[in-house]
């Protein structure tokens, strides 16, 4: 075999029972390596192939010389990691190993993943877990199978019970080093220095795992991503496909002087595997570079590893001098150090935010918000055990104005802060690092407010120089400082204090101070419906926010809040006049007449209203507006006719900012509102009985059965259909006691915008059939559709009465008119439909009776029950 050329092999061929261990191991390897192609076909080579090249590339990673100073036991351990090492991903071969794989919380973290962010169905995210288990516990699953039997098979890889238990933990923990850092290899296997081994030989077990990372990591190139295997692989996707391009035509690696020589053997067409090639080789580079650092640190390892690096790689030109492009030339676009700040700047400050002063209140408010919900579900915590809260505080007793937003939520540990909390718009809950860290959390239906993961940004319109003080439960307690964008920070551990939670500090100039002054208003507009409360600590006073406040308050109050929000909230820097001139008011409340409910109300008692967990709405016919919180926090108002309140609805899909909605459907939320307040509305209107001019409420009837819906008139105590019974009595009735009336009738008149004397004069003149005891409806036509109109003065017409209403300016012979139009008149429609009930016929035929008009003075109908039957 042509390993067995190679001078490591050389190295270890002279002791007969180590090199036959290694043939032996290679032999049980080879139909486990065969798997892995089948498992994740998506993955370059990683069968026995490539296990053997590394003997190869052992030869370019380290000189002659430095080969002679491998042990046998180190040559030994070495050789046989390089069938060990990437083992573990064939663990599902087996029944036993799938198991294995779907136990593991890694597993789970994957899978919700995968469902939640990347909506795959159970069964794709299932195979994908399985694939991406394997590979994360690979290294793990490699000090296993050095020394158990494979799962599901009553074999062990070494087979030899005495190499195995002498040598298997020492080969296991370098096979699973090349997935640890370098401080965890120090702190596992560097520490111990040199040790003996079991041959009577020495062992430097640090050396021989960074002598394994180097040469797996050096092994990129044509052997691993043949262009004809990979046609024959299946379902390789496109982000291996792209790995495969990448090494397709690698030659490599040769090492030149103390630098390794990669070279391609014809031109690279796709310029995303180009540029994928050329990162992993800088990516090699700087693992030379630190893996060389580090072992010269060790006397016990100094000259034993003289490369540098990888030849050319310093820049994209260079190296396309012999990783050769075909038809474009390498440009690096990616973002340079001197764009950072402008880019933060852009996605932290005005250019996403606008002139919204409260921005950085809102994001830090909803960051907290999720960090309490979140502790709160994975410390399994009831509400008696542990109270969320949020501490807001304005300093301006120092010669530094300083606001502090301290909460006891989850807290943050190092990997947090610096890949998200600082990250670009960085998105730690859809990371894999959030599935990892808290995989049950949305099984157990944590949803977290952040989507975008550039609030902590905002921070940096109102001050320079930030501090961040927070702890995890059973972690270090963590500080960090910020000076500004673009400047240098730290961050600095010590030992926890065991106060959980999050604390973050910022200097804010003295115009910003003024803004933020009444910290109390700003607060509840911009996070009105969290489900705990804010403590507001101001020089002037101190005071609680309590969790749904909004639910409480007095209508007046409430209504004042959801009227006067776009001005308390400061959404931009023209309203800031308007904020300060509130303040004042509030503050002076007494002899100042506010804006309230008084100029919109129109019910003789309080407004009808509803009430529940996630809204409470006002139905008030002239006003309609209604704030919008997605997860207790305020995005915007919409108007919603007739309804005026505070909403929150949890699955909005918001834009950066906030300010806005991605998509927005309420059709579905207003109908059911609209169904839950009908009764009270009912219950108010009935209380106009009580004011005794009923006519002069006809408008504002109309209106409200226009919002709320018509059938409210049906279901109505209070008399409002107005009837003329001769000889001369003019009563008002309710629905259900003018179908009782009705049904002893046998013709009725009706009358659409004219009052019942005018309409007994109009039955004379035009209706001379009509019996002395018909019933006489006349309809007001107040705030309803007007009927159409003629040119000729007097020119009656008999026609149905959608052709009848049609609109304004419509020649009458025209087929295709606006017939919905008579729809909109609510209480005629909800007249007809009395008649319709009493006499037990359908609306329809009492629309399509013939009508009579004349100009834009008279339309009425004389009904003959007789004739709708």
């Amino acid at each position: 075999m042509e390993f067995q050329k190679t001078k490591l092999w050389t190295k270890l061929k002279s002791n007969k029972e180590l090199s036959q261990s290694i043939l032996d191991i290679r032999d049980n390897c080879v139909l486990l390596g065969e798997a892995i192609k089948t498992l994740i076909p998506g993955f370059t080579d990683h069968s026995v192939k490539h296990m053997d090249a590394l003997w190869t590339v052992t030869d370019s990673v380290f000189t002659e010389s430095e080969i002679h100073l491998f042990t046998e036991a180190e040559a030994f351990i070495l050789g046989a990691s390089f069938y060990f090492h990437d083992l573990g991903m064939s663990l599902g071969a087996t029944k036993e190993g799938v198991e294995i794989l779907r136990k593991n919380e890694k597993y789970l973290s994957y899978k919700l993943r995968l469902e939640n962010v990347f909506h795959l169905s159970p069964d794709v995210s299932d195979i994908i877990s399985l694939q991406l288990t394997a590979r994360e516990l690979h290294a793990l699953t490699a000090i296993k199978l050095c020394s158990e039997k494979i799962p599901g098979i009553d074999k062990h890889i070494i087979e030899k019970s005495s190499i195995r238990n002498t040598w298997g933990d020492y080969i296991g923990e370098v096979s699973a080093s090349h997935h640890w850092s370098l401080t965890e290899i120090e702190q596992r296997l560097g520490l111990r220095g040199p040790i003996p081994s079991p041959n009577k030989d020495n062992i430097d077990l640090a050396f021989v795992a960074c002598a394994l990372r180097i040469i797996d990591y050096s092994h990129i190139n044509s052997e691993r991503a043949n262009y004809i295997e990979r046609l024959l692989r299946i379902n390789i996707d496109d982000e291996s496909l792209l790995h495969w391009k990448a090494q397709e035509s690698i030659d490599g690696p040769l090492r030149l002087e103390n630098r390794l020589k990669y070279v391609s053997n014809k031109q690279i067409e796709d310029v995303e595997a180009w540029w994928l090639f050329y990162d992993m080789v800088s990516g090699l580079d700087k693992e030379i570079s630190v893996v060389s650092e580090y072992l010269e640190t060790k006397s016990w390892s100094q000259s034993r590893f003289s490369l540098e690096g990888v030849y050319h790689v310093k820049t994209p030109k260079n190296f396309s001098a012999l990783v050769r492009p075909k038809n474009f030339e390498p440009i690096d676009i990616r973002f340079k150090p001197d764009s950072i700040e402008r880019l933060v700047e852009i996605l932290g400050g005005k250019t996403l935010y606008g002139n919204d002063q409260f921005a950085p209140l809102r994001e830090l408010l909803q960051n907290s918000r999720d960090a309490i919900l979140l502790r709160k579900q994975q410390e399994d915590i009831t509400d008696n055990d542990y109270q969320g809260k949020i501490t807001i505080s304005l300093d301006t007793t120092s010669s530094l104005n300083k606001l502090v937003i301290r909460d006891n939520g989850i807290g943050m540990d190092s990997k947090v802060i610096q890949d998200y909390l600082l990250g670009i718009a960085s998105d730690y809950w859809n990371s894999q690092d959030y599935y990892n860290d808290f995989p049950n959390a949305k099984a157990k239906g944590f949803s977290p407010t952040g989507k975008f993961g550039i609030g902590f940004l905002s921070v940096f319109m109102i001050g320079d120089n930030i501090s961040v003080e927070t702890e995890r439960k059973a972690r270090n307690n963590l500080r960090l400082s910020l000076k500004g964008l673009g400047k240098h920070g730290s961050l600095i551990a010590s030992a926890a204090t065991g106060n959980i939670g999050t604390s973050i500090t910022i200097n804010i100039t003295k115009q910003k101070t003024d803004i933020y002054n009444n910290l109390e208003l700003i607060v509840k507009a911009r996070a009105p419906m969290l489900s705990f409360p804010v403590l507001i600590k101001t020089p002037i006073l101190t005071s609680n926010i309590e969790a749904g406040w909004w639910k409480i308050v007095s209508q007046k109050d409430f209504f004042d809040f959801i009227s006067n929000w776009e001005t308390i909230s400061a959404t931009n820097t023209d309203d800031i006049y308007k904020y300060e001139r509130l303040i004042f008011q509030s503050r002076y409340r007494d002899n100042i007449e506010f804006d309230s409910l008084e100029r919109f109300k129109k019910w003789p008692d309080k407004q009808p209203e509803i009430i529940e967990e996630n809204f409470r709405l006002l139905a008030i016919p002239d006003f309609g507006k209604v704030i919008l919180c997605s997860r207790g926090i305020a995005v915007k108002t919409i108007s919603l006719n007739g309804l005026t309140g505070i909403v929150n609805i949890d699955d909005l899909t918001l834009t950066a900012s906030r300010k806005e909605t991605i998509k927005l459907d309420t059709d579905e939320f207003i109908k059911k509102v609209i169904s839950e307040i009908r009764p009270k509305v009912i219950e108010a209107l009935n209380l106009l009985e009580s004011e005794g001019m009923i006519t002069s409420r006809f408008e504002f009837i109309i209106k409200v059965a226009k919002i709320y819906g018509p059938e409210i008139l049906e279901d109505l105590t209070l008399p409002w259909i107005s009837a003329f019974i001769p000889p001369g009595d003019v009563r008002l009735f309710n629905s259900k006691n003018a179908i009782e009336l009705i049904k002893e009738k046998d013709e009725l008149i009706l009358s659409y915008g004219t009052g019942p004397w005018t309409t007994e004069e109009i039955c004379r003149n035009y209706f001379s059939t009509a019996s002395d005891s018909a019933m006489i409806i006349p309809v007001t036509q107040k705030a309803q559709p007007e009927y159409g109109d003629y040119s000729e003065k007097d020119i009656i017409t008999m026609d149905t009465l959608p052709k009848q209403m049609k609109v304004k300016g419509r020649n009458q012979d025209e087929d295709n008119i606006e017939s919905e139009r008579y729809k909109e008149a609510i209480l005629l429609m909800s007249i007809l439909k009395v008649i319709a009930k009493a006499w037990n016929v359908d609306v329809i035929k009492l629309v399509n009776y013939q009508w009579l008009r004349k100009r834009n003075s008279h339309l009425c109908v004389h009904f003959i029950k007789k004739d709708l039957k």
